[in-house]
């Protein structure tokens, strides 16, 4: 037997020309052809080294070339090869330490049926993998056969030819672990599973189809903010792309089928059924901007979105041009999974909202442009229970255009604001740009009586409160129903008044005209109120307030302060309030001169009153004969204050040898009631109020 060896041959080929490259192939088959053949009679095996081989962009480096069994046909052909580059796009894998155990090659072809190799790119670390490769002028393939990858295997083929190329991939039971050297810093990934399939087809320009199908199982981990996280999760994507022109037209969908997600402050549980996202549209070759034809995203058992729109993705996402479709029938549970997260720790903490709704949604440039909402069996709580509705039903249409004029509607079976019930009732009203304006009166029913609005405008503002515009007002509205509602001391009686006209403009609340509350069967008149800073942190607010024949019995039947039979009229002069404290004011409340109604006045309210003079004898009620009767005449009563820098100076219906009366006696049993204190410290005032059942000095005459 005998070797022959073959001195180191170099084939500079273009790759790029199929007609040149079949040169290398036809050189290297006849110069072994030729050895075999002239040294057939004493050589067994012939040995090539070349130092490169390049056809159809496959390049094949360091070789070395054995023709073996040379006396004993048929001949083996064996190749090895420091390293096989891939032509694009394929030209990010390498395989290094080629070994071709069955190899062979014709005038225009070469081929690999069992090759060796260590594969080496930026992801995959250097497994082993067999291999075959098929190349040819008009077309040449490869195969990479199922390797051993993260737990699991993966497959890999393509082939090119002058038309184009592709290819093809997918990987199965691949630990998601293998990705972790990957990811970012801030994230942990504890476990998963990973399969895909993917497959391309291009031309020299570039891709042309891009297909990719992948399937994440028990996927664990979080982000180490703790924002983001997943247990047990599964998701599934699918995406296809096809390029057209200067744009790509693409089809996708996103499931999310098992498990729990938290992206703060939503978390997702997929227990109820797979949460599913179907988009299809275009994206131009930059991918800069995205047309997006069709959008639906389903949560199980809940909702439907569908809508259509632009997207700008670079520099910056921006949702240029959007319509949406909502179909919720459970709005319970939307308003659980995507709402209160967002409300918690806010005033609307504990919102729900329970019912069916359908939504229309226009957006442009980042900015709602347009709303149609409807919906029916809706019910809203508040987690603090200042506001509910049950049973509402109607349609809300809302437009950024000021000549929109679409009506909007709606009606409830029960609506509580602030603790006060409102019976069944609809609004007709319009909603457009930053104004919302009532259409039609209406009369609300409320605590047995009626709330009239007959004009409402509300605009919003930039950068300040918004202004509103009210006129209406109340008819036989219950004090019973009222001060039960508001948890307030029970009285009796009913409320009408004309409201002529509110208006909040520029944080400041002003009322036109002169407010008449009926009550106590009299009235009660608010003039020229006004008020800055009402929702802010410091209010103030001023007015003038008149009293009018008040019902006294009615007034102090339910107080503790005692009861009182007679008549009261009185005034509120320059209120002012400052964080809804007194500044100063001049009032006064007493006995009408006209009042010819029957007075009387009973031992407890005689004591309190005595309490506000501070004479401090009202104990001589107990010491008498006086302590056996229940009430007593009286002629008038008065009390009057003018408080400034803090101090009330007090008087009352008349001066008194010592001090003033406060209560002047009449009739039998008769009794005075004396004041002696003419100024008192505001808050010192107040706290006697507080404390109505102190005793103080009772003149008896």
């Amino acid at each position: 037997m005998a070797t022959v060896i073959y001195r180191p041959v170099f084939f500079p080929v273009k790759p790029d020309s199929a007609r040149v490259c079949r040169k290398p192939l036809r050189i290297v088959s006849s110069l072994v052809l030729l050895l075999a053949a002239e040294a057939a009679p004493a050589l067994d095996k012939v040995i090539l080294n070349i130092s490169r081989i390049e056809s159809q962009g496959f390049n094949l480096e360091e070789l070395v070339l054995s023709v073996s069994a040379l006396t004993h046909p048929p001949h083996r052909l064996s190749l090895t090869a420091q390293k096989l580059m891939l032509p694009p796009p394929f030209n990010q894998i390498d395989l290094i330490n080629v070994k071709c155990l069955d190899f062979s090659w014709g005038d225009d072809e070469m081929i690999c049926r069992q090759g060796q190799a260590e594969i080496h790119n930026d992801i995959l670390a250097s497994p082993s993998v067999t291999f075959s490769f098929h190349i040819r002028p008009k077309r040449s393939e490869f195969q990479l056969d199922p390797l051993r990858l993260g737990g699991g295997q993966m497959t890999l083929e393509g082939a090119q030819a002058a038309d184009g190329w592709y290819l093809k991939g997918r990987a199965t039971g691949i630990d998601s672990r293998l990705i972790r050297p990957y990811l970012p810093a801030a994230y942990q990934l504890s476990q998963g599973v990973l399969s895909f399939d993917f497959n391309a087809q291009g031309t020299a320009l570039g891709p042309e189809k891009l297909g990719f199908k992948a399937s994440l199982n028990k996927l664990s981990g979080q982000s180490l903010d703790g924002r983001i996280a997943a247990e047990n999760a599964g998701l599934a994507l699918s995406l296809r792309l096809l390029r057209q022109q200067d744009q790509w037209q693409w089809l996708s969908r996103v499931e999310f089928n098992g498990g729990a997600v938290y992206v703060e402050p939503l978390f997702l549980d997929a227990a109820q059924g797979p949460f599913a996202l179907n988009m299809a549209g275009s994206v131009d070759r930059n991918f800069r901007r995205a047309d997006i034809g069709y959008f639906s995203f389903r949560h199980p058992e809940a909702a439907v979105l569908n809508g259509s729109g632009t997207v700008v993705l670079t520099p910056g996402l921006f949702v240029e041009q959007a319509d949406l479709a909502l179909t919720a029938t459970d709005v319970k549970t939307l308003s659980t999974v995507y709402l209160q997260p967002f409300l918690f720790g806010t005033a609307l903490q504990g919102l729900l909202l329970e019912g069916a709704l359908n939504a229309d949604i226009s957006l442009h440039r980042q900015a709602l442009s347009k709303i149609g909402l409807s919906f029916t069996n809706l019910d809203i709580y508040e987690g603090k229970e200042r506001f509910s509705l049950k049973d509402g039903a109607g349609r809300i249409d809302w437009a950024k255009e000021e000549s929109f004029t679409r009506e909007s509607i709606i009606a409830w079976r029960a609506l509580q604001v602030a603790g006060i019930p409102i019976g069944p009732s609809g609004l007709s009203f319009s909603a457009k740009a930053k104004t919302l304006s009532l259409l039609e009166k209406t009369r609300l029913p409320l605590l047995g009586g009626y709330l009239a609005i007959d004009r409402f405008n509300w605009k919003a503002n930039l950068d300040t409160d918004p202004d509103v515009h009210f006129i209406g007002a109340v008819e036989s509205i219950s004090l019973a129903q009222l001060t039960k509602a508001l948890d307030w001391t029970p009285l009796t009686g009913s409320i009408s008044g004309i409201i002529p006209g509110v208006d909040y403009r520029d944080k400041k609340l002003t009322l036109a005209g002169e407010l008449t509350v009926k009550v106590f069967d009299g009235e009660i008149k608010i003039k020229d109120l006004a008020s800055s800073g009402l929702f802010g942190d410091f209010p103030q607010v001023y007015g003038d307030i008149s009293f009018d024949n008040l019902d006294l019995d009615a007034l102090t039947g339910k107080f503790k302060v005692g009861g009182i039979e007679g008549r009261l009229s009185g005034f509120v002069h320059d209120l002012h309030l400052e964080n809804w404290r007194p500044m100063t004011f001049y009032a006064w409340l007493g006995t009408p001169s006209e009042d010819d109604s029957r007075h009387r006045i009973s031992q407890k309210a005689v004591q309190n009153l005595a309490s506000i003079g501070g004479g401090g004898a009202a104990g001589l009620l107990s010491q008498t004969l006086l302590r056996f009767f229940d009430t007593f005449g009286y002629d008038r009563l008065g009390l009057g204050c003018y408080l400034n820098r803090g101090v009330c100076q007090l008087m009352g219906v008349a001066p008194a040898q010592q001090g003033y009366y406060i209560v002047k006696g009449g009739g039998l049993p008769r009794i005075d009631v004396i004041g002696y204190n003419t100024r008192i410290d505001w808050n010192v005032l107040l706290k006697r109020l507080e404390r109505i059942t102190a005793s103080d000095e009772v003149l008896i005459k």
